[in-house]
C-alpha cells in the first residue's frame, strides 16, 4: 500500500471507528491517529496492532519495528511534515502520539486528526 493510500485509509478508519487518546485502540475500538495508520497498514487487523500497547518498557521498540515492517516511514514523516513537527529527540511516531493526545483539549479532536491525515497524504513521495 502506498503512503497516500495508507493515510487516506487511516482517515476513513478513524471516521468509522472514532477517535481516542492515550491508546492506539481503546476498549471501544476507537483509535488514535497513530493507531489508525497502523490499522490501515494491516488491513484493519486489530490483533496485529492491539498488542503494541501492552509491552511495558518495550513499546517504542515495538512501534519502530512495526513501522519498519509495514514500510510506514513515509506516512509517519508526511504526518509530521503536515503538523510542522520536527522532533529532535523523540522518534517521529512519538511526536504524532503526543500531538494526538493534546487534541483532547480541542473542540473537535477527531475532525482535526482526520483533516491532518488527509492533508498529510498530499506530502507523500508516491503522490501522483
Amino acid at each position: 500500500m502506498t503512503c497516500k493510500n495508507t493515510l487516506e485509509r487511516a482517515a476513513k478508519i478513524m471516521e468509522y471507528r472514532g477517535w481516542c487518546d492515550g491508546s492506539l485502540i481503546d476498549r471501544s475500538g476507537r483509535c488514535c491517529m497513530l493507531g489508525a495508520i497502523f490499522l490501515a497498514a494491516t488491513g484493519s487487523d486489530e490483533s496485529q496492532v492491539q498488542p503494541l500497547d501492552y509491552k511495558p518498557g518495550k513499546g517504542a521498540i515495538a512501534y519502530a519495528e512495526f513501522i519498519t515492517k509495514h514500510e510506514l516511514q513515509d506516512a509517519i514523516h508526511a504526518v509530521c511534515e503536515e503538523l510542522s513537527l520536527v522532533p529532535e529527540e523523540l522518534p517521529e511516531f512519538r511526536a504524532i502520539y503526543s500531538w494526538n493526545d493534546e487534541q483532547t483539549y480541542n473542540d473537535e479532536p477527531m475532525e482535526n486528526c482526520i483533516t491532518v491525515l488527509n492533508l498529510a497524504a498530499t506530502h507523500c513521495k508516491d503522490q501522483t
